[in-house]
């Protein structure tokens, strides 16, 4: 069982592009490793909703050496993984520290039952460079803690 968990958050995972588009101005990208059940899935469409619903043409993928969009191209980016063992997804964590940041609002978000995730949230700030507009939101099992703004 735990080298399922383990293989989870190290391998890059297929391309799945998801797009909700909006007659807004706003541009968000949220990159995500998948978790073993639904948690981190649910929170990205949730946030991919409440964005849209705040204006923003939301595009969803997973954390890939060869994802093909521009950090520029985004007024926000969304990076989102879940925990186990302790760790977050290496692809993520890879993505991030491969990417000039410069002057985006970035947000990352974690997902899983622990709720002691400040360390996670750590590991990936440290890897996002060049910008300093940068939040880590938890959320734990089905306890809602992002923003109304996110959710519908």
């Amino acid at each position: 069982m735990w080298l399922l968990f383990f293989r989870i958050n190290t391998v890059e995972q297929k391309s799945e592009e998801s797009v909700w588009a909006s007659k807004g101005t706003g541009n968000a990208l949220i990159l995500y490793q998948k978790s073993r059940f639904s948690l981190t899935q649910d929170t990205v469409i949730c946030m991919a909703e409440g964005l849209q619903k705040e204006g923003y043409s939301v595009v969803a993928n997973h954390p890939r050496h060869d994802v093909p969009y521009e950090i520029q191209d985004f007024d926000l980016v969304v990076l989102c993984s879940p925990v186990y063992g302790g760790t977050v997804s290496r692809p993520l964590l890879d993505y991030a520290s491969s990417h000039d940041f410069q002057g985006q609002k970035v947000v990352v978000v974690i997902t899983g039952k622990d709720l002691s995730t400040d360390a996670q949230i750590g590991m990936v700030m440290e890897e996002v460079k060049g910008t300093d507009d940068i939040h880590g939101i938890k959320q734990i099992g089905l306890m809602m803690t992002l923003p109304d703004s996110f959710c519908p």
